[in-house]
């Protein structure tokens, strides 16, 4: 397991409040890198600064967890829990659903995802001024996204995959930082992997290039929730970061590219979306979709 990918999103300058904390979506990356070492039967060693720590599993693998100054805030998420230290750090603090500007690092499959997806929604309009469009889209896209994973990482079974989540609204920078991870078979070989499949001659980098256009499924969808996500970015002048495999995809200040990266297995999807900005999304979706009405239909009777 490699993590080079918090150095990539590093990198790439996305940790705008410059405080050098780790915010819940690169904790959702280490919990999930964990996770998919338990599952593979790897041996585990993790090694904090809280006092007391014994040592779990053996010492073939070790991940070193330190958060000095940051637990509260690392233990309101739901690291420690999702890493099995929670023993170790009772919680001192009042949880306050729908109140805080985030939600904790959540795992999904298709018996919560609704429920995951509209916390999030529901995170963002009580707590942002947002742009009534941008939460219409930030509605489809994440459900885009949720039912991407659902399909996709567990191929050939649909709806057998399982994902990650996190989400937090930063009301100083007016932006809100969603990341979404699996560690399935990765977008290549979904795409590659069906028989019969127009993409099967497609390289791990073609294939990130190519599952952002219009119309590119493996047949078990439209090809369209990504392509949307993108432009929708692109328009709100966010960034867009879809890493799969040994390659990673990068929409950021317009320019859409793909570069090598260390190794994911599986694929994690980082939006930056800025709450201030208004989207004309007629130009990229479908005149006929009712996505206001689907919105007002969900959220409209909520405070």
């Amino acid at each position: 397991m490699h993590l080079g990918v918090l150095n990539t999103k590093g990198q790439q300058a996305f940790d705008k409040e410059g405080d050098g904390k780790l915010y819940s979506d690169e904790l959702l990356l280490i919990t999930t890198a964990v996770y998919h070492l338990r599952i593979s039967g790897g041996d585990i060693r993790i090694t904090t600064d809280l006092p007391n720590t014994d040592p779990l599993g053996d010492k073939e693998t070790e991940i070193c967890s330190r958060v000095p100054g940051r637990l509260r805030y690392a233990s309101r998420v739901d690291f420690f829990k999702l890493l099995q230290l929670q023993h170790l750090l009772p919680e001192s603090f009042v949880r306050r659903p729908l109140k805080d500007r985030f939600i904790e690092i959540t795992p999904y499959n298709r018996d919560n995802y609704i429920q995951v997806g509209r916390q999030v929604v529901r995170v963002v309009g009580a707590h942002a001024q947002v742009n009534t469009k941008v939460q219409q889209m930030l509605d489809f896209c994440l459900f885009e996204i949720l039912d991407n994973v659902l399909i996709h990482s567990g191929y050939p079974e649909a709806f057998r995959g399982n994902g990650w989540c996190s989400a937090q609204y930063f009301p100083g920078a007016h932006e809100i930082r969603l990341m979404v991870a699996d560690t399935g078979i990765g977008i290549h070989r979904a795409l590659s992997g069906p028989g019969g499949s127009k993409y099967r001659a497609l390289s791990e980098k073609q294939a990130l290039c190519k599952c952002v256009e219009k119309g590119v499924t493996n047949g078990e969808g439209m090809g369209f929730g990504l392509y949307a996500t993108k432009e929708f970015i692109r328009l709100n002048q966010g960034e867009l970061l879809i890493y799969s495999g040994g390659h990673y995809a990068l929409l950021q200040k317009g320019r859409f590219r793909v570069k090598p990266g260390a190794y994911w297995p599986g694929t994690v999807v980082y939006l930056r979306i800025r709450t201030n900005l208004s989207v004309d999304y007629s130009s990229f979706m479908p005149e006929d979709y009712p996505l206001a009405e689907d919105f007002e239909y969900f959220y409209g009777g909520e405070p």
